[in-house]
């Protein structure tokens, strides 16, 4: 019954993402924003749902087969990387983003499901997917470094945007987040905003290695016993 619930619960998630970014793209209003593929959000987002719908996925089958679904290793590390990457989302959103939006423009809605399920639902439910459900392994010291990998390849990908990047839209600047605006911040500002950024994704990655490899030292001792 369990895995049953985990199964429906993880479907369930890629379903409110899968909806949540096609309102984003202007599936439903027809004024279609391929653009939207410049933000962080929207390509954590997509990975969330891919590893979540892939791992509901290999679990329906197993529950067919009326098996015990057994993770591997390889998609383990998956799972804890995607919930770093989109737990960065949230954080960054909440506490960087949204008080930026609200001094810009003090009627910001922040309240659309677009919103809610990408900077909030995802994060928090992919977070508690992984920290209660997930069967944990010991992870490599240097794994929270090779996590950071992802923000550097974007930061680079969205200040080349940025430069020789078409306008977006939305936000009427090709630099799709302030703090990669050279323009306004100049090259300091934006450089010193990496710094920063990166700082606290590294302090953020080595919180869930500690916790993760606590949690699996503790799953270990509870199997001898």
């Amino acid at each position: 019954m369990k895995q049953k619930i985990i199964t429906i619960s993880r479907f369930i998630l890629a379903l409110l993402i899968t909806l949540g970014l096609l309102e984003r793209l202007g599936i439903f209003n027809g004024e279609i924003d391929l653009t939207m593929f410049v933000y962080y959000t929207n390509l954590s987002n997509v990975l969330v749902l891919i590893v979540s719908g892939y791992t509901a996925y290999k679990m329906l089958q197993a529950i067919i087969k009326n098996e015990n679904f057994s993770m591997s290793s390889r998609l383990e590390k998956l799972r804890i990387a995607t919930t770093v990457i989109i737990v960065i989302t949230g954080l960054v959103y909440h506490f960087v983003l949204y008080p930026q939006y609200r001094s810009e423009d003090p009627y910001y809605n922040w309240f659309t499901f677009y919103n809610i399920i990408s900077h909030y639902v995802a994060p928090i439910a992919m977070f508690v997917d992984w920290l209660f459900f997930d069967q944990k392994i010991k992870l490599n010291v240097s794994d929270p470094i090779k996590w950071l990998s992802i923000p550097i390849i974007y930061i680079g990908y969205a200040l080349i945007y940025g430069l020789v990047g078409p306008i977006i839209p939305k936000i009427g600047t090709s630099y799709v987040y302030f703090f990669f605006d050279i323009d306004k911040k100049g090259i300091t500002g934006v450089f010193s905003w990496v710094v920063i950024l990166l700082i606290f994704f590294l302090v953020l990655n080595y919180l869930i290695y500690f916790l993760n490899n606590s949690l699996a030292k503790r799953q270990q001792s509870s199997k001898k016993v």
